[in-house]
């Protein structure tokens, strides 16, 4: 492969679910391995599970994005949602810098990386990093209090972390004046109590969090390695 992979601290998440086996499908395979008779269909299971516990593969939404990293498409995806975001990022940072008793930050603008992992923090301070999100409304910023941390936004965060070299992150919703776009009128939310205008996560990683992500970049070398032979060995040909 001409490329080395290198995983984006955006796209930690989907390379670092369970690899083995869910806890049910343990509880299954124990199950299965009691039975003094087993059916057709539970023995091919029961051998299935193994392999699987044996063999420690990598998840499936992890294999499907390799492929893509691997395909290397383009695509570019807009929304209103997105569109949002930008227009608003410098006044949300500033809002975020505020309410948190920062009193003013600025964009970052240094895009980091090692033999692991590559990204760029929204906003870099003293004590953390910073990924700041701009809420669409009060409906969709009240769905954070519901839905708690994302777990790949908690990816992203530790991700940060360990390229910037801090021993936090913040995770930052915050509901902004919606610009008179395309897609919508103007939106004041400024009128709002500031407390009813944000809300934050913070991330602690630790040590094992880094050696986690850099073990499973190594093992999705390994298997961009095999897929690269497999692709090459059937592309531009009948098989």
């Amino acid at each position: 492969m001409e490329r080395l992979f290198k995983i984006r601290c955006s796209q930690i998440g989907k390379i670092m679910g369970r690899v083995g086996l869910t806890d049910k499908q343990l509880e299954e395979m124990e199950t299965l391995s009691k039975k003094n008779k087993r059916t057709k269909i539970q023995e091919y299971k029961l051998r299935d599970l193994l392999r699987r516990y044996n063999n420690h593969e990598l998840p499936e939404t992890c294999k499907t994005y390799l492929h893509t990293w691997y395909a290397n498409d383009k695509e570019q995806i807009h929304s209103k949602y997105m569109d949002k975001g930008i227009e608003v990022e410098n006044d949300l940072i500033n809002f975020m810098a505020d309410v948190l008793g920062y009193g003013m930050a600025d964009k970052n603008t240094i895009r980091l990386h090692d033999d692991w992992i590559e990204g760029e923090c929204d906003v870099n301070l003293p004590d953390c990093v910073v990924d700041v999100k701009a809420s669409w409304n009060r409906t969709t910023l009240h769905k954070q209090v519901l839905e708690g941390l994302d777990k790949d936004y908690e990816w992203q965060l530790k991700g940060y972390c360990y390229l910037y070299k801090k021993s936090k992150g913040i995770l930052f919703f915050g509901l902004m004046n919606t610009p008179e776009t395309d897609y919508s009128n103007e939106v004041i939310f400024e009128d709002l109590p500031t407390n009813e205008r944000w809300i934050a996560y913070e991330v602690i990683p630790i040590e094992q969090d880094f050696e986690a992500i850099k073990d499973r970049v190594i093992k999705c070398r390994e298997y961009l390695a095999d897929y690269d032979k497999l692709i090459k060995s059937k592309m531009g040909k009948i098989n």
